[in-house]
């Protein structure tokens, strides 16, 4: 049984934030803004997972019970324990961090050892969506975005494998302006293979993410694709479909028409480069085309293919080279995936066909995975938070 201690309730009996007061907590900009902190949705997931779940207001918490803190965005210059009630100190309650994104765990775990000798308490845990946080101090790792897409998604109005003939090669779908994904998506434009695909470039955040320094790819492989990707903002906005924003960043908007009718995903995951950490994110960009059964290629981290057969999924090296997720060079692992791209938007429709046949029950397999994962990981991060 876990007991979560919570310091304040809606007038419903739902769990607010640990570490705002209720007035803090009212629509959702307060995440957003200092400390950074979110609704405590552990509770859901626990009680999702069939894991036996109780909740205690926070003064009458035993020890042991979990102070849940979930971060939004960690801010290494915010004093996270001077937000925590004191009753979890004076009662040995597990302060547990959630934390769903993928920051160097390197530098959480030496901010988090600070805090924990500046308050002399350590029963601390930070949970990451860093794959290699499990190798610091304080800190585990779990998907958490695995969960939150399959929980969010009706599989059952998602598109599966079928071997009728499709007219697009592939989908690429962008929403946020980044540099490299510009690069990416411009050569295709340039090469005139964007109308081979559902191809959809929507620029927003427009030049936000635009920084040379801030991009782990060559100054000089950047300026020479500077007037391409400026001639191709120009030519923009592309679009494959009449969402909102908002609809395009929901999780439960499938858009499956456009994956029953094309053969390939080029994923563009949000890092190529976790600050250096070597670790891997996983999220709803990679999530999509194994929900609706399609093989991809991941402009993404060294290694983001083998840590998603790490975590059981297949990949698809029986239809084409995979040898780029093993270049730990980010600008040639670019490269790589860039010309795979454009190879395989230029193949033949009756090519492509024959090749999606060939991994019709990877795809299932994949699909059934994902569907099925029912907090299997969060039990393990349980035990492993339990020890």
């Amino acid at each position: 049984m876990i007991t979560l201690a919570i310091d304040n309730f809606t007038d419903r009996g739902r769990p607010l934030p640990n570490g705002l007061p209720p007035e803090k907590c009212v629509g959702d900009d307060f995440t957003m803004e200092s400390p950074f902190l979110d609704y405590p949705r552990i509770f859901y997931y626990l009680k999702e997972s069939k894991i036996d779940v109780t909740v205690k207001h926070t003064p009458e918490a035993q020890e042991g019970a979990w102070y849940p803190i979930t971060v939004s965005w960690f801010d290494h210059t915010v004093d996270y324990f001077a937000v925590v009630d004191p009753l979890v100190f004076k009662n040995k309650l597990k302060i547990v961090f959630f934390y769903q994104e993928a920051d160097d765990p390197r530098i959480i775990s030496r901010r988090i050892q600070e805090l924990c000798n500046d308050y002399n308490y350590h029963n601390v845990a930070f949970v990451s969506g860093n794959s290699l946080a499990g190798d610091y101090k304080y800190c585990y790792y779990w998907p958490e975005v695995e969960y939150i897409y399959q929980r969010s998604v009706d599989f059952s109005k998602a598109s599966l494998t079928h071997f009728k003939r499709r007219s697009k090669h592939f989908t690429a779908l962008c929403r946020i302006d980044k540099l490299e994904r510009r690069i990416f998506m411009s050569n295709l434009w340039k090469n005139g293979l964007h109308t081979n695909g559902y191809f959809s470039y929507c620029q927003e955040q427009l030049g936000q993410h635009h920084d040379y320094a801030s991009i782990d790819l060559y100054d000089e492989f950047l300026a020479e694709h500077e007037q391409t990707g400026q001639d191709f903002i120009k030519a923009g906005p592309f679009f494959v479909d009449d969402l909102t924003s908002e609809q395009r960043n929901d999780y439960s908007v499938l858009m499956d028409d456009i994956y029953q009718d094309s053969y390939f995903s080029f994923v563009l995951e949000s890092f190529i480069d976790i600050d250096n950490s070597s670790g891997q994110s996983m999220t709803e960009k990679t999530f999509k085309p194994i929900l609706h059964c399609q093989p991809f290629i991941c402009l993404a981290e060294h290694h983001h293919l083998q840590h998603l057969r790490e975590l059981g999924y297949h990949t698809f090296d029986n239809i084409f080279d995979e040898s780029y997720d093993d270049i730990p060079n980010n600008q040639e692992r670019f490269n790589a995936v860039m010309w795979l791209s454009q190879d395989l938007a230029r193949i033949d429709l009756d090519t492509a066909h024959d090749m999606y046949k060939k991994c019709g029950d990877r795809l299932l397999e994949n699909r059934v995975l994902l569907e099925n994962i029912n907090g299997s990981r969060l039990r393990t991060l349980v035990d492993d938070l339990s020890k």
